[in-house]
């Protein structure tokens, strides 16, 4: 008799779970807007139909003594160079694609894993906002992304009334 060993990710377990669920709604938004809700410069990196997006958890904060947004992302074992970041009607779009490998033998024991997915995330901008605006950096799989709450039009002239 052969037992096979089942390790648990919650993260997959939950990625997996909301599916069906984001598909469907993406369906139903695409249909309604007449485009696909998640556009990228590819369209094979995230469109509504694929399989297994992972949505990377995100901490976002907003200081209105800074005027400044920042969230901070989690992708864990994902290359930096792996990571896209584009300005899309009027979003932050954050995207890619992902491969973790894991080896591991031990006491005559063999576990290979791999796991291969695409991610995405999108933040509301404000309307004024610009690629020059926005920051971002990544470290030990942490992405961090700065851009203003709010952007002044510093060329507001008053008009006087004659």
């Amino acid at each position: 008799m052969s037992h096979t060993g089942f390790i648990y990710d919650s993260f997959y377990d939950a990625s997996s779970a909301f599916g069906d669920f984001n598909r469907s709604f993406n369906a139903a938004l695409d249909a309604r807007l007449e485009e696909p809700s998640m556009p990228t410069a590819t369209n094979d990196v995230a469109s509504s139909d694929n399989m297994g997006m992972l949505i990377p958890s995100m901490d976002r904060h907003e200081s209105i003594e800074t005027n400044e947004v920042t969230a901070t992302l989690e992708l864990p074992g994902i290359k930096k160079e792996d990571v896209y970041i584009e300005i899309r009607g009027g979003n932050l779009v954050i995207f890619g694609e992902t491969t973790v490998a894991q080896d591991l033998d031990k006491d005559g024991y063999a576990i290979r894993e791999r796991r291969f997915g695409k991610f995405f995330r999108e933040i509301p901008l404000p309307p004024e906002a610009q690629p020059e605006d926005v920051n971002a950096s990544m470290e030990n799989g942490i992405l961090k992304v700065e851009f203003p709450k709010w952007i002044s039009k510093q060329d507001l002239k008053k008009i006087e009334i004659h």
